[in-house]
């Protein structure tokens, strides 16, 4: 039902006018005359759409906040009225049906693969600053002016958001988003947002007890399983001009495969796909990124070396013995705890480390980076 339209209305003229448009793209709605009967398929459907004369009854049910929501009806205030407390957009008909056709066209979502460069940062084992490294290349992204979102993917990475002090800031986490199904709205305006980078954090949830009888995976309710992962990736790559992920040292498929920058104007470009691999200059961390690498997925992968007390070996051996891309190295910076527990992002000031950092996503974003290593 991912890709299926959940309509919630008992107004016949309401579901015509919807109807009508999902004819002219061959999707299939599912209407639902009675709100409790739409409870179950809620978070399973790709697109909910709620009748301004079901609205007061969706919203008195409590259901899970999930994105993908329009408040469709024929008068203005009303749909107005209602989008707010259910947290969606509105679409006005007869006026607005263009919007809705495209929006109920699976081509339109099929095809759209977004416009923004994806950076995939990884640590090719922990301690090695990851998440560092992804938060200044994601501030030094928004210095520039690019709508940059960071994205949090390692479910035991405790909440990105407090390296940022952004931890009582209002918006989407993880787990609100963990009931996104199919081709999701715009995510901008919903997020935590500090330094002009939008973040997409593991919420911070209760962790449960854990039984013989359970897996351990039940107490991650702060994050969200594969498929929303999936649909809220595909979004940022619509909404942003630069998605950097921080993946912790989980090797996990990409949301695409990696794409070369068309030429033109920004609108009218596919974005890249990097993997940068965070690699120690040290035996062990040469050895561990060898068993990471064959254990990922194929793609466009670039070693940035982690330089610093013990980690003395040549970069370009490392990058040499790797068989891999050399972007550039990441220095030892002893105040990077500190300012992470202060809630001071890495980037945020100017200098010699806001230099470096402008350099990586120099070489980052290039898309003649895999031919000049």
């Amino acid at each position: 039902m991912d890709d299926e339209t959940l309509l919630v209305s008992a107004d016949e003229s309401l579901t015509d006018l919807v109807q009508a448009a999902a004819a002219a793209t061959g999707a299939h709605v599912q209407v639902c005359a009675r709100a409790r009967a739409a409870v179950r398929g809620w978070a399973r459907a790709g697109t909910v759409l709620v009748g301004v004369d079901a609205a007061p009854a969706v919203a008195g049910l409590d259901l899970p906040l999930r994105l993908g929501v329009h408040v469709v009806g024929t008068n203005p205030g009303q749909v107005l009225t209602w989008s707010a407390p259910l947290r969606a957009s509105g679409l006005v008909l007869p006026d607005q049906a263009a919007m809705l056709t495209t929006l109920l066209d699976p081509a339109s979502s099929a095809h759209d693969q977004g416009r923004a460069d994806v950076l995939r940062v990884v640590g090719a084992g922990g301690g090695l600053g990851g998440s560092t490294l992804a938060a200044g290349l994601a501030v030094r992204g928004a210095r520039r002016g690019l709508a940059t979102v960071l994205v949090e993917l390692d479910p035991y990475g405790g909440g990105i958001d407090l390296m940022f002090g952004a931890e009582d800031e209002p918006g989407w986490r993880w787990g609100d988003l963990a009931s996104a199904r199919g081709h999701l709205a715009e995510l901008r305006g919903h997020l935590p947002s500090v330094c002009g980078v939008d973040l997409i954090a593991v919420g911070r949830a209760t962790p449960l007890p854990v039984t013989d009888d359970d897996p351990p995976d039940d107490i991650l309710d702060g994050f969200a399983d594969d498929e929303a992962r999936r649909s809220v990736l595909a979004a940022a790559r619509r909404s942003y001009d630069l998605v950097v992920l921080d993946q912790g040292s989980h090797p996990e498929p990409g949301p695409g495969t990696t794409a070369r920058r068309a030429s033109g104007p920004r609108s009218g470009w596919t974005g890249l796909d990097r993997t940068l691999l965070l690699v120690a200059a040290d035996v062990r961390g040469v050895l561990g990124a060898q068993a990471w690498l064959k254990g990922s997925a194929p793609g466009s992968t670039h070693l940035i070396v982690r330089t610093g007390p013990g980690r003395r070996l040549d970069p370009a051996l490392v990058a040499q013995t790797l068989h891999r891309p050399l972007l550039g190295t990441l220095l030892h910076d002893g105040r990077a705890p500190e300012c992470a527990e202060a809630g001071d992002p890495p980037g945020r000031a100017r200098g010699r480390r806001g230099r470096a950092l402008d350099q990586l996503l120099d070489r980052a974003l290039d898309p003649k980076a895999d031919e000049h290593g």
